[in-house]
């Protein structure tokens, strides 16, 4: 293993490790997330584009069942209005 192979090596497994938190630690999550990434790519490049191909796929479906909720709150009728109080609880009035 050439030098600078052992070297991105060596920082790749330190940005989990010692970067990340630090970034963590300083409330700059979004260096965090692009450490954790580009370490996890450099170390698990295999492992990396498995996940991303399946991440990629969840996200789809997520999106389309995502779209199929908010229809079906769509769909439901507007909901009765909250108006009064009850000593410490809230009745919801509703015209029978």
């Amino acid at each position: 293993m050439s030098h600078a192979i052992s070297a991105i090596s060596t920082h790749a497994r330190c940005a989990p490790q010692v970067h990340a938190p630090l970034a963590h630690a300083l409330g700059v999550g979004k260096f965090l997330w692009e450490l954790e990434d580009i370490s996890f790519r450099t170390l698990f490049p295999g492992s990396y584009t498995a996940l991303e191909q399946w991440q990629r796929k969840l996200w789809a479906e997520s999106e389309d069942m995502m779209e199929a909720a908010k229809d079906e709150v769509r769909a439901f009728p507007a909901a009765p209005p909250l108006s009064r109080f009850c000593r410490h609880h809230l009745v919801l009035v509703c015209p029978l």
